[in-house]
């Protein structure tokens, strides 16, 4: 004869899956509901007894499934933004302590730092700071307004919103949850040893999953919290003048033009050898042409001269 406790560890076994699968509850409703269900008992076999209290318990759990399931619009929208910034500055050291304060000023942190010796021992700093999330437009602001900031060399910023994933994810916790605390119920009135191995088998994999999900869940309020910019700190050429509030570096345009010029020639090399090869059968005509060109030309001299 089945125990009871044996026949709720299936079926509850079964309703984990469904949850892990991402299964409606209403599943989970159906198969507590068809526990009870005279048909569904082989008539050769004992009725067990059936502690009503628990099963009714069980039962409200899986009708109040419904309310873990956490909608989009109940929560605010998770977006994941970076930035990335590379300044020109006359003072790379000076420029990294202002940053540094008006990151902390705004409620973020310095979370890493690199520097390194350029030749004629100009110094250049790669940081990289997380600032809350609201306030990752004015901190780029200032970032880029930095007294010693000469010019900006490039800004590029990205987003990602992982609204979705993260209300996912969260439904699947609670689910989870809320089958860890079922199968905790029925291992303190399991019978058997095989059953309490069971459930304790059940109750470490649903644990194990919760762990899993919780991680990814913190990973995601972490980044979506706090936005990521990455800051190249420069030093700027000694050439560099400026001329009626706009900023000129002789030495860079002068490299400029030469490198524009010699792709201009580059490229009218090319095509000539393009137009060479490719008119490959051309040649051997021009040359016959050439040939009877000559010809002509001196059988038209020798005429005259004999005239």
């Amino acid at each position: 004869m089945l125990s009871r406790s044996f026949l709720l560890i299936a079926l509850l076994m079964i309703g984990t899956l469904l949850v892990a699968c991402g299964g409606d509850d209403g599943i989970g409703d159906r198969m507590f509901s068809n526990e009870s269900d005279p048909a569904s008992v082989d008539p050769g076999m004992d009725e067990p007894a059936v502690d009503h209290d628990v099963m009714d318990s069980a039962e409200d759990a899986g009708a109040e499934s419904p309310a873990w399931q956490i909608q989009a619009s109940s929560i605010d929208r998770r977006v994941i933004r970076s930035g990335d910034l590379e300044l020109f500055v006359t003072d790379v050291p000076a420029a990294v302590r202002q940053a540094r304060d008006l990151v902390t000023d705004r409620g973020g942190f310095l979370a890493s730092s690199t520097s390194r010796t350029l030749s004629d021992d100009d110094e250049r700093a790669d940081l990289s700071f997380e600032v809350p999330s609201d306030v990752f437009e004015t901190v780029m602001n200032d970032l880029r307004n930095i007294a010693y900031v000469v010019r900006v060399g490039h800004e590029t910023t990205s987003s990602q919103d992982v609204t979705e994933e993260y209300v996912d994810l969260t439904s699947q916790l609670a689910n989870l949850s809320a089958t860890e605390a079922r199968f905790v119920e029925l291992l303190e009135e399991a019978d058997t040893i095989s059953e309490i191995l069971s459930v304790e088998n059940e109750i470490s994999r649903i644990r194990g999953e919760i762990e899993r999900i919780q991680g990814r869940v913190n990973y995601l309020e972490q980044r979506t919290d706090f936005s990521r910019i990455y800051v190249s700190f420069q030093p700027e050429p000694d050439d560099s003048v400026t001329v009626a509030g706009r900023h000129f570096t002789p030495g860079e345009s002068a490299r400029a033009a030469w490198d524009a010029s010699m792709q201009f020639v580059g490229s009218i090399g090319n095509a000539i050898i393009v137009i060479a090869v490719f008119f490959w059968w051309g040649w051997p005509v021009l040359a016959v042409l050439g040939v009877l060109l000559i010809r002509y030309q001196r059988r038209r001299r020798a005429e005259k001269t004999v005239a």
